[in-house]
């Protein structure tokens, strides 16, 4: 099997155009490829694509003439004829699948969504070969193996291992990088599923896991993690470093950029060792799966809306007591309706619904993270 040492994932916000993905495909082989990795490029679809994808499931089908037009103007402007007649094929396919009685509606959904994903790695390929490299194709619906189980759906490792590197085995060794769709996969029987929000991230880092590949990077429009949502902030702070327990932590309550199952693969194989969330020019989060690889102190603080109250959670290594203690010191703890200690990395303070929270969560993100006075 092709010998692969990196699994890097491409965000949907990054690809509209045509010019999008040949400036992503350089961007990796410079990075990359011309420093002698050999990569697996998981690929999600291009932005908005899924939003629409699911309205046409639902029957509003007039969504599916700007999908057509949208796909074929971009494979148009990467100029590569088997990307033009691949993506032609599965618009083809697509709309077939819309018109179609004989997909039951539990199905129907997964089955247009995946047409996204499928379309984008097409392009992500036509715009490789456009730059003058020779990408090699795996489809996830026959590479990545699923299971249901209590109403959700999960990648199922050991299945996965062996047909996934079944797949990459089938392609030439010259071939780089290595795509495939991310947020896909398949059941048992065949079944097309989808993974849910931001599903492609556990789909790079499942596949690191059951390929021992021990680092991923997810590339994204922005920079990282932030310590907090910049609609709401004055000042956030890019996070530079999170241990597994803090990144769980952050994706359980909600933090963007991390899908809930991202870190699961990590807990259950021990690998990846290394998850790095950054922009396309290089900043960003690492997420290192070593507890105790960061040092202790308030990383993250997410807000959300509850029954009318908004939670507000502290998170970082060992910080909930003194985060506890420096909120009492303030007119905020008044304010509060309540603070919890949850754990030793998290503190949660509930506020009952108020028009002045944004500036709530500013001072305590200043107080909390830059220190203020």
């Amino acid at each position: 099997m092709i010998n692969i040492d990196k699994v890097v994932k491409v965000g949907g916000s990054l690809l509209s155009s045509g010019k999008d993905y040949i400036n992503v495909a350089e961007r990796i082989r410079n990075e990359f490829l011309e420093n002698g990795s050999n990569i697996i490029l998981v690929v999600s679809a291009l932005k908005g694509v899924t939003d629409k994808l699911i309205k046409i499931s639902e029957g509003k089908t007039e969504e599916l003439k700007d999908i057509e037009e949208t796909h074929m103007r971009i494979a148009y402007e990467i100029e590569d004829r088997e990307a033009e007649e691949t993506v032609s094929k599965l618009l083809k396919e697509l709309r077939a699948k819309v018109y179609s009685e004989h997909i039951t509606q539990g199905k129907r959904s997964h089955v247009i969504q995946s047409y996204g994903e499928m379309m984008s790695s097409a392009l992500m390929a036509g715009a490789f070969r456009a730059i003058g490299e020779k990408p090699g194709t795996v489809s996830a619906l026959r590479g990545i193996v699923a299971k249901e189980a209590g109403g959700e759906t999960s990648i199922d490792y050991e299945r996965t291992s062996e047909s996934l590197r079944n797949e990459i085995s089938r392609l030439e060794r010259s071939l780089s990088p290595i795509i495939i769709e991310g947020y896909i996969a398949s059941l048992p029987d065949g079944s097309v599923v989808t993974l849910g929000r931001g599903g492609s991230d556990y789909t790079a880092t499942a596949i690191a896991g059951v390929l021992f590949i021990e680092e991923v990077y997810m590339i994204t429009e922005t920079s990282g993690i932030l310590s907090c949502d910049p609609k709401l902030v004055k000042r956030p702070k890019r996070v530079e470093r999170l241990d597994a327990v803090e990144a769980k932590l952050a994706a359980l309550y909600g933090v963007k950029r991390l899908h809930p199952r991202t870190l699961e693969p990590v807990e259950a194989l021990s690998i990846p060792k290394t998850i790095i969330i950054r922009s396309i020019t290089g900043d960003g989060t690492k997420i290192c799966a070593e507890n105790g690889c960061t040092s202790d102190g308030v990383k993250l603080i997410s807000v959300r809306e509850h029954h009318g109250e908004h939670e507000i959670t502290v998170i970082g290594k060992n910080s909930s007591h003194e985060a506890l203690f420096s909120i009492e010191k303030t007119e905020m703890f008044s304010l509060a309706k309540s603070l919890e200690i949850k754990s030793p990395h998290i503190l949660q303070i509930v506020f009952s619904e108020t028009s002045s929270i944004s500036e709530l969560v500013d001072r305590i993100h200043e107080k909390l993270i830059w220190g203020a006075q």
